[in-house]
């Protein structure tokens, strides 16, 4: 009943079933202004009791000299009563064209997630992009930087005590979607993030799925979301993995 509650609360929010960066970064947008709306709920009842949402949304406001971008996304899972899952995410861009090919971009993130020991993340940073559009194929390759605070948790269990980090990271991303038919198409989104002072220290962020419209402005996904740190905090495992599916609303 927690998780419905939670559900409920929330749904009235601008968000979409899954942050897909390719979405809005490789769409030509008629409307001056779109975004989305949507939810997943997963759920078990019997031996294994198990409730999990993922909420999240996209705003998006066009225009012939820049664009401006807002990612929302929230995730909270309970399994035999217990807390499993509990992180949210906020990312404001904004993007300047200097042509049809290349783009200036700045960036700000805000980000939690309990199970990873992370009490909060905030970063600011910016690049280049550039962008090439092949018939179905679109591609985006970017390169840039940013600065990150994050706060971690202490572990009194464990003697592992709170810690602030504060980091410069290279930011390299690729960016691809293709066009399957007029009703489906894949997106991939890879970043690679090293720190500057220590490349071994590095991320990797890996989205991938497919998308398949359903009704006019409806879509049903179905993707992975794969993140990999090559020096995760003490007692955080290095990888996380998650499938998932669900219903995405798109409004203009």
């Amino acid at each position: 009943m927690k998780v419905l509650f939670l559900a409920l609360s929330i749904i009235a929010l601008p968000v979409e079933a899954i942050v897909n960066l390719e979405d809005v970064h490789t769409r030509d947008f008629e409307a001056e202004f779109t975004g989305a709306l949507g939810i997943d709920l997963d759920g078990a009842s019997g031996n294994s009791d198990m409730n999990t949402i993922n909420i999240n949304g996209q705003l998006h406001w066009q225009k012939t000299s820049h664009s401006n971008i807002v990612l929302l996304s929230y995730s909270y899972g309970e399994a035999n009563a217990q807390v499993n899952t509990d992180n949210a995410f906020a990312h404001l861009r904004h993007i300047q064209h200097i042509n049809s090919h290349y783009s200036w971009e700045v960036f700000t993130q805000l980000q939690n997630d309990h199970f990873a020991r992370l009490s909060l993340r905030s970063l600011w940073g910016g690049g280049i992009r550039y962008k090439l559009s092949q018939g179905d194929n679109n591609h985006i390759y970017g390169v840039g930087t940013f600065y990150e605070r994050e706060r971690l948790n202490g572990q009194p269990s464990t003697y592992v005590d709170p810690i602030t980090n504060n980091d410069w990271r290279a930011n390299l991303y690729l960016i691809v979607g293709h066009k399957l038919n007029e009703q489906s198409h894949l997106y991939t989104t890879l970043y690679y993030q090293p720190k500057l002072q220590k490349a071994i220290d590095y991320r990797v962020l890996l989205q991938s799925g497919i998308k398949v419209k359903v009704a006019t402005n409806l879509n049903l996904h179905i993707g992975i979301d794969m993140k990999y740190d090559s020096r995760p905090p003490t007692t955080v495992e290095d990888y996380d993995f998650n499938y998932r599916s669900g219903l995405e609303y798109r409004f203009h």
